[in-house]
């Protein structure tokens, strides 16, 4: 059993132009891994794991975004990878269960840092991109690694699977097992390469809840989360390695009078904050040592306790805005993501033993495999052989066949000189 704490990363993006209009006044400044708050005289300081500069002191060309000198302290999108999904990976591949999420206030950057863009791509892209090929590598050295993908979202305290396309929607259902929290009814997509993984993203992206708020044009109404579960395999091996990936992109925190919802929007952004009030409920009662943990009171929660106080390796990704006009809402974030980083999980590898009938038979498949591929390889070589030896005869063939009208003329010419010289002796 492995004792961590939560890693926690903060990243603060640039300006929007909104922000640039209303009141252009900064009130973040990081150095290092320390993040501080600044208003007037009052001035708060938090460190974390991570401190992330990504507000400015970077370029843009053709839609990416880079360091604009080598003093830069910009972060990109692969340095917020690096530092937070990376090692997630590895504690994945190690056959841990891993969970990253990023938290923050509506229009902070949570969807840009976890998913991005084509020409920026995020942590969970970049996350599938290096696990397959990693799985490429371990291909060579006789070990296979299967990955299975859901995608499904939290919208108004119900559970939508974003894969599924299936009329009417199936009933998903979230139960309590012995080995953790397990989702009913969610399709689960095989994929065998990262084109095959991002068609699945691509398809469970276009289905996600988005709204138009004061605060963002794009903003996400529902907690989404993007779901690979991971099983590894050696060759002749009795051991297998599972394991689950939660990557999760939390909807915003809000303040419906600064968001200017009404309606329907009103109503999302009411469901939002109330689990994500619960959310910091869990956490409160985690780093306070309370005896009830108050999972069950919102799906969120409940499907998050392993990433939670349980059997997982979790990092967060607090996103804020560095606005004057924000103060408030950063503030808030920063103190939650203080709170979070004291969150205490055991995680276990997940491994288990298969028995020997299994054992043998995957040996026998293995072998018979590799004894296909062979016989595969020498009727390559025999078609390669065949085919060259056609060729060959097609040529000698056409070779005679060319000499054939240089013979009939000769004999013609011959047959021409007889008669010439028969007529010569008749007269």
């Amino acid at each position: 059993m492995s004792y961590s704490r939560v890693k926690v990363a903060v990243r603060v993006r640039p300006f929007t132009a909104a922000e640039k209009v209303i009141d252009p006044r900064g009130c973040v400044f990081m150095q290092e891994n320390v993040t501080v708050l600044s208003r007037g005289a009052e001035r708060r300081q938090f460190t974390y794991d991570y401190s992330l500069w990504s507000h400015d002191s970077f370029a843009v060309e053709e839609g990416v975004y880079y360091k604009d000198s080598d003093e830069s302290k910009y972060q990109d999108q692969t340095a917020v990878f690096e530092a937070v999904g990376q090692p997630a990976l590895h504690n994945a591949l190690k056959g841990f269960h891993a969970c990253v999420f990023a938290y923050g206030q509506t229009g902070s950057g949570k969807s840009y840092t976890m998913v991005g863009d084509q020409a920026n791509p995020g942590l969970i892209p970049l996350f599938c991109q290096e696990l397959f090929s990693w799985a490429d590598e371990a291909a060579a050295s006789n070990r296979s690694l299967d990955v299975e993908v859901q995608i499904f979202e939290i919208y108004n305290e119900h559970l939508t699977d974003l894969l599924s396309e299936e009329l009417p929607e199936p009933a998903i259902t979230v139960q309590e097992t012995p080995a953790g929290v397990y989702i009913d009814g969610l399709v689960s997509v095989g994929v065998r390469n990262y084109h095959e993984l991002e068609e699945a993203m691509t398809r469970g992206n276009a289905r996600r809840t988005q709204a138009a708020t004061a605060m963002n044009d794009t903003s996400s109404r529902a907690h989404t989360i993007y779901r690979l579960v991971l099983t590894q395999t050696a060759q002749r091996s009795d051991e297998v390695l599972n394991c689950e990936v939660n990557l999760v992109d939390l909807a915003g925190s809000e303040r419906v009078g600064e968001t200017g919802v009404t309606g329907v929007r009103f109503k999302e952004g009411t469901h939002i904050n109330l689990s994500l009030s619960n959310l910091r409920a869990v956490i409160a009662a985690l780093t306070s040592n309370h005896t009830h943990v108050p999972y069950r009171d919102s799906q969120l929660t409940f499907i998050l306790k392993n990433a939670l106080g349980g059997n997982s390796k979790t990092a967060m990704v607090a996103t804020i805005s560095p606005a004057m006009l924000n103060y408030s809402q950063t503030l808030s974030t920063l103190r939650y993501a203080q709170q979070v980083k004291f969150i205490e999980n055991a995680a276990v590898v997940n491994l288990s033993v298969l028995n020997p009938e299994t054992v043998r038979m995957r040996s026998a498949v293995a072998l018979a495999t590799e004894q296909l591929t062979q016989r595969e390889a020498l009727i390559a070589q025999l078609n390669d052989e065949l085919e060259a030896l056609r060729k060959g005869v097609e040529s000698d063939l056409n070779d005679r066949s060319s000499r054939l009208p240089r013979l009939n003329t000769a004999s013609d010419t011959a047959r021409s000189s007889v008669k010439r010289s028969c007529a010569c002796v008749v007269f």
